[in-house]
């Protein structure tokens, strides 16, 4: 059972929760703004409820709602929130209630409402997507790729690869039976179920042509080895977003010291993305 934690915030201290949350909460949340506060909703397990609980007590009067969401509210809720939405230059993130939309010259990627990370509304996943479209704009058609969506959430970012370029396996990887589940969903609701290997742990002795990673600042410290593992020179480019500001360099000299050469910093609000290649 999930509920839904809605936290009203002064917007001096939006960048302190965007951080906080990124780091303990990083399947996403939403958030509205008003003149001085901010409100940030959270869905959550009980569990997960108890440790934003324990994590508010140094905080003085900070206003917290918690309502149990029932499955029928989160599609309503979904509906409410999830409209379609532009991404770089053809990129068009739907609702599977949103089939009939049509808007020419755009690709359209349909995601499920799940209880995974990824609908293409967060700025982390824009930059993603934009940076992804990119990549496949600068590849001969002719080449086979493997790609690996590492912590692939609802699967928003394989399954684009999948929509922008036909000659490729893309391996999808998370810990969360939730977000296993969203991505296969959503890979067969858009047709690329077999360009997919779903995966729940870390393919042995695999080198990718792209490692995707859009995680916390935590995890991007911690999976730096494994991504090196899964890297070749001159062939694996690696593309990290899930960022703010005062990570980048940290996360920038990591990388580097392992043999990885930044190519390009992209940001979008306070959320940075960083692109590197193994040279």
């Amino acid at each position: 059972m999930y509920f839904i934690y809605t936290l009203k915030v002064p917007k001096e201290l939006e960048e302190e929760f965007n951080l906080l949350f990124s780091e303990r909460f990083p399947q996403g949340w939403e958030w509205e703004e008003e003149e001085r506060f901010i409100f940030f909703r959270l869905y959550l397990k009980k569990e997960e409820g108890k440790v934003l609980e324990g994590l508010l007590t140094k905080y003085e009067s900070l206003e917290l709602k918690i309502e149990e969401l029932k499955p029928e509210d989160w599609i309503v809720s979904w509906k409410k929130y999830f409209q379609p939405l532009k991404v770089g230059k053809k990129l068009l993130i739907l609702p599977p209630w949103e089939r009939n939309f049509f808007s020419q010259g755009k690709i359209g990627i349909f995601i499920e409402p799940a209880q995974a990370f990824g609908t293409g509304h967060h700025p982390t996943t824009q930059l993603m997507l934009k940076n992804i479209e990119s990549y496949f704009e600068r590849v001969s058609e002719k080449k086979f790729l493997e790609i690996l969506d590492f912590g692939c959430g609802t699967g928003i970012l394989g399954i684009a690869c999948a929509k922008l370029y036909d000659n490729l396996k893309i391996y999808a990887l998370d810990i969360d039976e939730i977000a296993l589940e969203a991505t296969f969903k959503n890979a067969k609701l858009n047709g690329v179920e077999s360009k997919l290997a779903i995966l729940k742990g870390l393919p042995l002795g695999k080198k990718f042509d792209l490692i995707l990673a859009n995680l916390s600042f935590k995890e991007l410290k911690k999976e730096a080895l494994n991504f090196l593992r899964m890297a070749e020179k001159k062939r694996t480019k690696l593309f990290l977003s899930g960022l703010l500001e005062e990570h980048v360099e940290e996360i920038r000299s990591i990388y580097l010291s392992l043999g990885f050469t930044n190519k390009k910093i992209e940001r979008k609000e306070e959320w940075f993305f960083l692109e590197f290649v193994y040279a």
